[in-house]
Formats: C-alpha cells, sequence, structure tokens
C-alpha cells in the first residue's frame, strides 16, 4: 500500500535528503553524510553534538490519531541526554539517556521525563531499530522489534534531529539513518521482525531514457545503468540498483527534458502490491500565440517603440555525464505581422525584417524576437514596417523547458505618434464648463470639431 509520509530523512551521496520535498530543513551544525555506513550499507546521517537538522514548520502527532516513527540508531560512545529527535522545547523526544539514567532508549510524549522508559541500553557500534506508534489510546515503544513500554496516548511534537548537548551534559556522536513519519497508519502493535531493508521498499524505482538506457537515483545522483541484455537482467538491476522512493519531476529533469524527458519505470517485489500514487508537475508544450485581428495603424504617424512585460525565470541546470548539458531553453519570442498571412522577424545583425516560418515553433524559438530585445528596435524600424500597411499584430511563442521555470507574458504596449495637429481651446468662445455636483464636471463644445479634454482631479476642501 501507499503510505501517508510526513517525513522521511534520508543520507544519500549529495547529502541530507528528506524525501516529503514539501518539508523545509535547516542544518544548523554541519551534519554530514558518511558513505557505507548507512544502516543497509547506504548512507548514515551523522549528527553529534551540536549538529542539529531544523524543520521549518514543526509536525504534530495527535494523540487521537494514529502514527509511526521509524528510525534506525547507531550509537558511537556513551553519554547522557542524547537526544535522537526532539521539539524545540524538549518535551517530545526520543532519547538514550537522560541525567538520571543516562545511556537508556526512552520517550518523552509530555514534559515528563522518560514517559516511556524502557531501561536498556543502546549498543555501541551497532545499528538499532526503534519504533513509536500511536493507536489513538495507546503509545508504544519498540527497540529491536520488541514492545518495550507503553503509554496513553498523547500528542507527540518534531522539529529537531539531534544527538543534542542538554544543559552541559556530556553528548556521544551516533549516526541515524531512514527516519520515516507516517500519518494515519500503526505499523507495529506487538513483537515483529525489524525491516532487513530499507523500509517499505516493495516498490522499486529506476528511470528510462530514449536512448533505452536505465538509471538509477539510489545514491542521490544519477547513474547510467545501461541497456540490459533480457528481462532476468533488468530485474537485477531494479533489485541492486533501484531506489525505494519516486525520484521527483525535478530530479528526472536532470537526465533529460522535452522529447528527452525519461520515464519512470517501477518493479514491485511483492505480488499485488500498490503502485504509490505520484503527483506530477507537468511542463506544457510550446505555445504558440497568433492574433485574430490587426490593430489599425492610419491614425498612427509613427511608432516610437514597443514593449512587453514578462517574465522569464529559469533554474539551475545540472550537467550531469547522461544528459550531456542540457540547456533550459524556456524562453519568450514575438513575431510581427501586417497582414496575418505572413509574419516577420527582426535580425539585430543586419538590422532588417525577415520573414519567418510561423508554422515552426522551432523556428520562432530560435529565429523570433527575444522579450527582452522587442524594446529595442529602433522606431525608424517600426515605421519600414508600416509605411505600407493598413495595421499591425503580435505573435508570441511561450516555451518552458523545466518545471520549476516560469514564463508568464502580461502585457504589450506601443508608443505611437497619431497624426494631425492640436489647436488649443479657448474658453468662452470654443467650450465653457461648470460644476453641477462637487464632484462632477461639465464641459458644452460651442464650436465644431475634434476635441481631446485633460484634466485631473485634485485635493477637495471642505
Amino acid at each position: 500500500m501507499a503510505h501517508d509520509f510526513l517525513c522521511r530523512l534520508r543520507g544519500l551521496s549529495n547529502g541530507i535528503s528528506d524525501l516529503v520535498s514539501s518539508n523545509k530543513w535547516t542544518n544548523t551544525g554541519g551534519a554530514t553524510v558518511i558513505e557505507g555506513a548507512g544502516a543497509f550499507g547506504g548512507y548514515a546521517i551523522n549528527i553529534d553534538n551540536d549538529k542539529i537538522m531544523s524543520l521549518a514548520n514543526e509536525i504534530t502527532l495527535k494523540g487521537t490519531n494514529k502514527w509511526t516513527i521509524s528510525l534506525w540508531s547507531y550509537k558511537l560512545a556513551v553519554g547522557t541526554w542524547d537526544m535522537i529527535m526532539s521539539n524545540s522545547d524538549g518535551y517530545c523526544t526520543i532519547q538514550n539517556g537522560d541525567y538520571s539514567t543516562p545511556n537508556k532508549i526512552g520517550a518523552r510524549i509530555s514534559s515528563m521525563y522518560y514517559s516511556i522508559n524502557t531501561g536498556i541500553p543502546q549498543t555501541l557500534n551497532k545499528w538499532t531499530h526503534i519504533a513509536l506508534t500511536n493507536d489513538g489510546s495507546t503509545t508504544r515503544l519498540f527497540v529491536g522489534g520488541l514492545l518495550k513500554g507503553t503509554r496513553s496516548a498523547d500528542d507527540f511534537r518534531f522539529s529537531k534531529l539531534s544527538y543534542d548537548n542538554q544543559a552541559g551534559y556530556a553528548c556521544r556522536p551516533g549516526y541515524i539513518d531512514d527516519l520515516c513519519i507516517i500519518n494515519n497508519e500503526v505499523l507495529w502493535t506487538s513483537d515483529f521482525t525489524p525491516p532487513t531493508s530499507y523500509l517499505f521498499g516493495t516498490t522499486f524505482f529506476l528511470a528510462k531514457t530514449a536512448d533505452e538506457h536505465y538509471h538509477s537515483y539510489k545514491t542521490g545522483s544519477w547513474v547510467d545503468l545501461g541497456i540490459p541484455a533480457d528481462h532476468d537482467s533488468l530485474i537485477v538491476l531494479f533489485q541492486n540498483s533501484g531506489s525505494d522512493f519516486i525520484p521527483s519531476q525535478s530530479q528526472l529533469e536532470l537526465i533529460g527534458t522535452g522529447a528527452n524527458r525519461p520515464k519512470r519505470c517501477c518493479w514491485q517485489k511483492t505480488v499485488g502490491a500498490t503502485i504509490p500514487s505520484i503527483k506530477l508537475t507537468a511542463v506544457p508544450f510550446d505555445q504558440l500565440v497568433l492574433p485574430k485581428s490587426l490593430i489599425s495603424v492610419g491614425t498612427f504617424e509613427g511608432i516610437d517603440n514597443v514593449t512587453a512585460v514578462g517574465k522569464v525565470e529559469k533554474k539551475n541546470t545540472v550537467v550531469t555525464s547522461s544528459n550531456s548539458g542540457d540547456l533550459d531553453e524556456t524562453t519568450i519570442k514575438f513575431i510581427v505581422s501586417t497582414d496575418l498571412l505572413t509574419y516577420k522577424t527582426y535580425d539585430f545583425t543586419t538590422n532588417v525584417w525577415e520573414t519567418i516560418d510561423v508554422g515552426s515553433k522551432t523556428v520562432i524559438k530560435a529565429n523570433g524576437i527575444d522579450l527582452t530585445l522587442l524594446s529595442t528596435i529602433p522606431a525608424a524600424k517600426w515605421n519600414e514596417l508600416i509605411s505600407s500597411a493598413t495595421g499591425i499584430a503580435f505573435g508570441f511563442l511561450l516555451c518552458q523547458s523545466y518545471s520549476a521555470d516560469s514564463c508568464l507574458i502580461d502585457a504589450l504596449t506601443m508608443q505611437v505618434d497619431m497624426k494631425g495637429s492640436w489647436d488649443k481651446a479657448i474658453h468662452g468662445t470654443d467650450y465653457k464648463y461648470g460644476y453641477p455636483k462637487n464632484n462632477l464636471l461639465k464641459v458644452a463644445l460651442l464650436t465644431s470639431g475634434d476635441y481631446k479634454i485633460n484634466y485631473s482631479e485634485g485635493i477637495k476642501e471642505i
């Protein structure tokens, strides 16, 4: 089944990672990962003394709900007051001792010291599985799969991961691995066999690129596994190199975008296992927007300039051996027409208008007028374009390469000079005005012709 993870903290080759992407962590003490030291040979999270990881938003597990906490702990030396998980005030913790009972695994669910005290010391230099579960009425603490203590259900709050040095008591070095917090589910209510691999590893994921190569993100960076010789070889790849978490959209984009975007592939170790639900942030196809009508230029003396308001934000492209450095081509490009049949772009090298293939988005992406350059086209060139035209219109192409990019357009503005001239109207001869109400201006035109009225509303005094 798919689990409702609130937190899943792991050590990967690129550092400490919470596979629940909405969680925002701050590494306040320089916590690191150690290759090969993990519970199952992976990367261990090395947190000792003041190497604290802090969550921006505290996770609260209500005592009236069902939940499970599962983690692996490795202790290198004896100390006191060793908190593994805690919140800002230290009242909700899983720890390895306090000042009265050093080196004993226990939990503080409320402000009580050791509200569950197992009395069991953690064996040094050995991975120990610790779990805390709550079914809405009883909270249970398990050590090595054995039920070692219970208490009435209560809230548990979590915002820090640390073997913290509290109140001057000595703190010992140690590691943790595969910290999971699961909502709405009680995995264990009685003795159980601790997991023999990373928890919930019944579905394994690889990515497959257009060249039929499979890629693994198990260690936190992409590894090209090549093309398996047959079906059995593919199963071996999943077993040995598949990640038991779903690569995110941004992670997939590290090895390909657009037509080269890889596909997620999964293999189920358990027959009938439910594939976890996947939430995607889609990247839209390139969108070409063309006008339906022309803006009349019959009354224009000329166009001074054209400006557009938009936003193009690109993510940082990570170059890997598998993507050969995919370029971020997020952009906005413009094309211009005076008849809605043919379209033109502006060549900034030769300073001439050139016809462009409106049927090819690839050509427009490569040769269209860039958002940042549109306003630099000289007025003389705009006037050359409309010299024998009755109207003008603009089309634009929105291109987004990565899901984290932004590609938006808000407005397009032309500054123009109108044909003709204006004479100043004379009050009393050409017009008169009055105020029927305090906030109403009434103008009467006394002679025929076209009038332009400029007015502004000043400060009202009563």
